[in-house]
């Protein structure tokens, strides 16, 4: 969950203290968190009852899940200035972090309540409600983001991942068009769109965008992925083989990327390939090894060895009974 970077105003007091507080705000929003810490901890030494100083460095260790430090910093600032909002929306993600869900939710509801027209306090206690098993409520919080988020590209975006989440997937569709007719150079949009239309099995649309997408940034993996699974669909096993070798040339040790692509290989009757992904797959730990098994052991059978193609199946369990039955003794 990101945490809310807002930067608070100059302090009245001491002018060197308040230049220390910018001065600290500039360096965390150009990211030089170590630098941002050393001048909210001057700013604090001059001043020890800057709210805003606490805050911030606060934030920063929470940036670097320094959490314990960002509890105590957060804390100090809330009973400063217990009107200090965004403090207690920061509080509220690192206490969801650190488990504590009962406390963030009360931070969250605290942030709500101060800013009721902010979409970020919905969606940060709408998430939490869902690993709260609160589905219901949540999708309430959502809905009321879906109203507040504001009429530009990326609002409309946001809209279209909560549409997305409450299973309306045309009005998903429908706001990711308008995101993208509002800021078509936000490469995000089209990589979201383009799963937005996979799943409606539009794979032609969707090919379309994971296209304009992987053009210009193929180094993130779930694109590459959601490629190749819409040239799977379309039956173009060649080019989904092709974009699930550059998934695993990203993340070699992903053992569901692996399986995928020795299956699309079994496909193209390329079998030694697809026997090295499955016995790399279990010992990369698959989640479902039975599974595993049994695609190996068919790439085994088309080897010509059968005896290895039984002990797979033996080991994939029910799974491959029909296999076993149809082509192995059994005792």
């Amino acid at each position: 969950m990101l945490l809310s970077t807002a930067f608070l105003g100059t302090l009245s007091f001491g002018q060197t203290a308040a230049q220390w507080l910018i001065s600290g705000n500039e360096k965390m929003a150009e990211g030089n968190t170590l630098g941002a810490i050393k001048d909210y901890t001057s700013a604090i030494e001059l001043n020890p009852y800057s709210a805003d100083a606490y805050y911030g460095r606060g934030s920063v260790y929470a940036e670097l899940q320094t959490y314990d430090m960002a509890l105590k910093d957060l804390n100090i600032a809330i009973v400063m200035d217990s009107t200090l909002a965004v403090a207690f929306f920061n509080r509220g993600v690192i206490h969801e972090a650190k488990g504590y869900h009962m406390l963030a939710m009360k931070d969250f509801d605290y942030y709500i309540h101060s800013r009721p027209n902010d979409p970020q306090g919905y969606m940060a206690r709408a998430e939490l409600k869902l690993i709260m098993h609160e589905k219901d409520n949540a999708f309430q919080d959502y809905q009321r983001v879906a109203v507040l988020e504001p009429e530009t590209g990326q609002g409309y975006l946001r809209r279209s991942e909560v549409k997305l989440l409450l299973k309306d997937s045309i009005g998903a569709l429908h706001d990711a068009n308008r995101s993208i007719e509002l800021s078509p150079g936000t490469l995000e949009a089209y990589l979201y769109r383009a799963n937005i239309l996979s799943g409606m099995k539009k794979n032609e649309e969707a090919l379309e965008d994971f296209n304009i997408y992987v053009l210009n940034n193929d180094r993130n993996y779930h694109a590459l992925i959601g490629r190749a699974n819409v040239y799977a669909a379309l039956n173009v096993i060649d080019l989904a083989v092709d974009d699930f070798e550059r998934a695993l040339n990203l993340r070699p040790n992903l053992p569901t990327i692996r399986f995928d692509r020795g299956y699309f290989l079994l496909k193209l009757k390329r079998y030694q390939e697809a026997k090295s992904d499955f016995e790399q797959c279990l010992r990369l730990n698959h989640p479902d090894p039975e599974l595993v098994q049994l695609n190996k052991g068919i790439a085994e059978y088309y080897l010509g060895n059968k005896t290895g193609a039984c002990e797979c199946w033996t080991q994939a369990g029910a799974l491959a009974m029909d296999y076993r039955y149809e082509n192995c003794a059994i005792d």
